[in-house]
């Protein structure tokens, strides 16, 4: 058996324009670059391919950037049905697919729908995602990292340029390399075409866990009816596990249960609910079940009564909010008390192991009025991210510069960097993002409408615009937070003013012209 690593860059629609609007095909495969392995893992051969666009004419900018192409170059490369046959008949018979993430695999299979090309199996196809490996295997747990970082991490020479399909995928043939043979035992599904029937359902032990992928379903009540969506069968030795906590939600969107096997111990069961790509208006279920210590038993006892105790919550708020004054004093004092404690704790402790009880001895409030006011840790996070976002744009000063505005907006970063970096290491550091993007968005937006002045722009080219510096805005400050947050606040700023008013009117006078080309 051989080894097929593969990547794909595709190009999608402007935002804004009138084809962006291809819901069938949402991302156009422009490039496809493979790596061949053979058993041993040696490169035997290699493939690559520049399609020739028919679904999207133009590419934005910031793909053009990254991927060093433009469309001068993809209109004399090859159409995608004869570059995937050629592909396909590349790979050979006995293979199996690698890649970073799994989206490629995904895209390739909704390319060749679109084209009409038969479908690469009738059922999920077992694939190795090399991301999730590299995790596994030097991190001992699934992360997403980046291909660069697990490059630089198992110091793999850098001799050629990142962000193009063969460069990646020859990259990602690197690190498979180094990956442990037993390893590879963990698998992946890609679940674009689902089992058709019960018999054909997947049912797959990995060695420190089960995984089972069921058939579609009308809908999510249909699926949580079904006998094997609810077994909980040791996965082991397949007998009967008795029920310690039956199936529950936390959210809606994921189950959970505990179960004991006499033989083995404790059984964590997790099901997750996801929409069928192939037909939105389906679900289907996947399902792990996994050996776990008693300590692990009693978290998840805490997460069913943390459940309940938002259920409760959530009832009494409902009745009561009427009869609760938006302007009450003593309410606005103790939220406030709530958040003020969180960002003091937050200063030396990181977010996940923050809890209610450290909250409530700060405070001297007992549990009751903490849930009162709100519903975990993250929520009362995100209370405080919201009051600093409303504040930010209360606090607007029309008169001032880009930079001085930006700097402004940043300050409770800059203000709170031990806070901000705990935040950013936790479980829930896109609560960071999600408030970054706010902030840069409401900035950036007023100085592009400044620049705007006198400019036949559409409000789509406007967001466009926006989008794109606040991304920039949003991916500098990211990174400068990974990196511990250095002494380099104001060279940051600095940057990122000049930078935005060195290109602004260059972007407006480009949106103009390509408007002006679509008439």
């Amino acid at each position: 058996m051989n080894y097929i690593v593969f990547d794909l860059e595709w190009n999608q629609g402007i935002a804004g324009k009138r084809e962006s609007s291809h819901e069938e095909i949402p991302f156009e495969i422009i490039e496809i670059g493979a790596i061949k392995l053979d058993k041993r893992k040696n490169i035997i051969g290699q493939f690559q391919k520049i399609i020739k666009p028919s679904v999207y004419k133009k590419m934005p900018d910031i793909i053009e950037d990254m991927l060093h192409v433009d469309m001068k170059e993809l209109k004399a490369g090859t159409p995608f049905p004869e570059a995937a046959e050629e592909f396909l008949a590349w790979c050979g018979e006995d293979f199996i697919f690698c890649s970073w993430g799994s989206l490629d695999l995904l895209e390739l299979q909704r390319n060749m729908k679109y084209y009409q090309m038969p479908a690469l199996a009738a059922g999920p196809i077992c694939f190795l995602d090399i991301q999730k490996l590299f995790g596994i295997a030097f991190e001992h747990k699934k992360v997403g990292r980046t291909l660069e970082y697990a490059v630089d991490s198992l110091q793999i020479e850098k001799d050629i340029p990142f962000h193009r399909a063969f460069s990646d995928a020859y990259y990602t043939a690197l690190v498979l390399q180094k990956i442990p043979a037993d390893i590879e035992e963990y698998c992946s599904y890609d679940t674009y075409q689902l089992p058709k029937s019960k018999k054909e359902e997947i049912h797959k032990v990995f060695p420190s866990y089960s995984k089972y992928i069921s058939r579609s379903f009308p809908d999510k009540g249909k699926a949580m009816e079904d006998r094997e969506v609810l077994s909980t069968r040791c996965y082991i030795c397949d007998k009967a596990a008795r029920k310690k906590i039956r199936w529950f939600t936390p959210n809606g969107k994921h189950y959970y249960s505990v179960s004991y096997c006499e033989k083995h111990g404790y059984l964590k069961g997790k099901i997750r609910i996801r929409k069928n790509v192939c037909d939105p208006e389906s679900v289907f279920v996947i399902k792990t079940m996994k050996l776990i210590s008693k300590e692990d038993v009693d978290k998840i006892i805490e997460k069913k009564e943390h459940a309940r105790i938002q259920r409760q919550i959530r009832r009494r708020h409902d009745r009561e909010k009427k009869y609760i004054s938006a302007g009450d004093a003593m309410a606005k004092f103790t939220k406030q008390a709530i958040m003020n404690c969180l960002l003091e704790l937050l200063s030396t402790k990181q977010l996940d192991k923050i809890t209610v009880k450290d909250i409530c001895e700060i405070c001297e409030i007992n549990r009751n009025t903490f849930y009162y006011y709100f519903q975990d840790i993250y929520d009362v996070l995100d209370a405080v991210f919201q009051n600093e976002a409303e504040k930010s744009v209360r606090d607007v000063n029309e008169g001032a510069s880009f930079y001085e505005e930006i700097v402004r907006c940043s300050q409770i970063v800059f203000a709170n960097k031990k806070a901000i970096f705990h935040v950013y290491q936790s479980k829930k550091g896109n609560i960071l993002k999600g408030y970054l993007s706010k902030i840069a968005e409401d900035c950036v937006g007023r100085y592009v409408e400044k620049e705007a002045a006198g400019y036949d722009l559409t409000e789509s080219d406007k967001h466009y615009i926006t989008l794109f510096y606040s991304h920039a805005i949003i991916g500098n400050t990211l990174e400068w937070i990974e990196k511990g947050l250095p002494p380099s606040r104001d060279d940051l700023m600095h940057r990122l003013s000049v930078s935005f008013q060195a290109t602004i009117r260059d972007m407006i006078e480009s949106c103009i012209k390509d408007q002006k080309s679509d008439k």
